[in-house]
């Protein structure tokens, strides 16, 4: 009985020593095909300070994690951050490591990003990241497998900023929390997104037109990858609390957007819209009384 426990003390130990091992000797190689694998199928470059390895914390998956990782342009864009994220963490298949190659993240979590979306002044767009088709063999090679088989995505506290130099239109959501669940790959998919943004802010040619207004929305959301079209289902969104339904769509072919959205509120007393006044100018109508109907509808 006492050489039993010694065996498999020396089991637990050996077992215990190559997870503990296994990162640090495949990290180097992870590190490189992490970076190399981004530069060559997207048209941007990609830079981060550590890279943590661990096959204990969520095993037997392994998770990988991220710090400040910084996304900037090529071109047009050379210089100029597309993306930062202070945090970025995922898992995938502990196997996975024997054939880096064909690596496949399963879930990811991004803390305290900031995106900035771009149209220059000469329509460009700095999202326009993927390559045009045939771009990503070279010297007869085929581009890597690694991919992504995503079942959740998770933001915290992240900046979204849109700036249009062509119109001018900038548009920033602060502070957002964002989940979404279910199957990300293939060509066409279907998410639960739930998710608020405490600060949505709008401006139109210098003039502001939405300020400090709260966004929460929960959505079914269809995505055509091939297409970059993004369908909402069965969608409600909260703004400052106000309930609106909203179902259409949005596409993003090549360096534009099109919206095809339809809301409607699905409130109808007047004091609910008041809802709608900026947080800063609310303290000027708390001694307003309103009463009677209303209805909200319309396009974008």
């Amino acid at each position: 009985m006492k050489k039993a426990f010694i065996i498999t003390g020396i089991i637990l130990v050996i077992l215990l020593g190559t997870l503990v091992s296994v990162p640090v000797l495949f990290k180097d190689a992870l590190l490189q095909k992490t970076k190399s694998t981004i530069s060559k199928n997207l048209k941007v470059t990609v830079n981060f300070d550590r890279f943590n390895l661990s096959l204990i914390r969520n095993f037997p998956k392994a998770t990988l994690s991220l710090s400040n990782v910084l996304v900037t342009g090529k071109s047009a864009f050379a210089g100029d951050t597309l993306l930062r994220i202070e945090n970025l963490r995922t898992k995938f298949g502990l196997f996975d490591l024997l054939t880096p190659s064909s690596l496949t993240i399963n879930e990811l979590i991004l803390d305290d990003a900031r995106l900035h979306l771009l149209v220059n002044n000469a329509n460009q767009a700095n999202w326009d990241i993927l390559p045009e088709e045939g771009e990503t063999k070279t010297n007869g090679k085929t581009p890597s497998s690694f991919g992504m088989e995503l079942s959740k995505i998770k933001v915290n506290n992240a900046i979204l900023s849109y700036q249009d130099m062509t119109l001018p239109m900038d548009v920033d959501l602060q502070n957002i929390n964002l989940a979404l669940k279910g199957r990300m790959y293939g060509n066409n998919t279907e998410l639960i997104v739930e998710g608020s943004a405490d600060q949505f802010n709008m401006a139109y040619d210098s003039v502001t037109y939405i300020n400090k207004t709260r966004i929460d929305v929960k959505s079914l959301l269809q995505i055509n990858f091939d297409t970059r079209n993004f369908g909402f289902n069965e969608g409600e969104l909260l703004v400052n609390g106000l309930p609106v339904g909203i179902q259409g769509n949005f596409a993003m072919p090549g360096d534009s957007m099109q919206f095809n959205l339809q809301f409607a509120s699905k409130v109808s007393e007047l004091n609910d819209f008041l809802k709608l006044i900026p947080p800063d100018y609310q303290p000027y109508m708390k001694d307003l009384k309103a009463s009677g109907q209303a209805e909200l509808s319309g396009t974008f």
